[in-house]
């Protein structure tokens, strides 16, 4: 397959597994079809190892501009790591072996559109964080984004907006210079 061409066969891919599961969550009497977003969120952030210094991959959204890490939240009964996964494939079109870090954060449950969904006593959901080398991998962008932009530690951690980012960010950082 082309390079030209496997960027259009993933996301067609990801657009039928999408509508092929919407279609499954709409008939009854299905079991193990559940859509409801679960009560925690995924934060990955995709890495190059390059001459210069790691480069970290940020994307920027559509809806509101601002820069972030891949992230997302549990459909059904996924687990974090099975979240993280899916959601490197919908939103940068790569598989691979997840590094799991050590930072944590919380995120109001206000945020979310389900969260009517979740028990009354829940009231922030865990922030799980990964990381995966994608090496020399090309990246595709889902419609969520607008821009991916490859950067080094200092301008990533400038344009980050959530500080949960920053910090999983410098956890990173730390933990590939230790290696090095």
């Amino acid at each position: 397959m082309g390079p030209r061409l496997a960027p259009r066969v993933l996301a067609l891919a990801r657009l039928l597994r999408r509508l092929h599961l919407e279609r499954l969550a709409g008939q009854k009497g299905i079991a193990g079809v559940n859509k409801m977003r679960a009560p925690f969120q995924v934060l990955l952030i995709p890495f190059r190892l390059k001459a210069a210094g790691p480069e970290y991959a940020i994307l920027k959204r559509k809806d509101d501009g601002c820069w972030q890490f891949v992230a997302g939240g549990g459909e059904g009964e996924e687990s974090a790591l099975e979240a993280a996964r899916r959601e490197t494939q919908e939103e940068i079109g790569l598989t691979g072996e997840m590094l799991k870090l050590d930072s944590m954060s919380t995120v109001p449950k206000s945020c979310f559109l389900d969260a009517k969904s979740w028990p009354k006593d829940i009231f922030v959901i865990p922030e799980h964080c990964f990381a995966i080398d994608v090496g020399d991998s090309a990246l595709t962008i889902s419609g969520e984004h607008v821009e991916l932009r490859w950067a080094l530690y200092g301008e990533a951690f400038r344009l980050l907006k959530w500080d949960s980012n920053r910090t999983v960010l410098w956890e990173l950082n730390e933990r590939l210079k230790a290696k090095a």
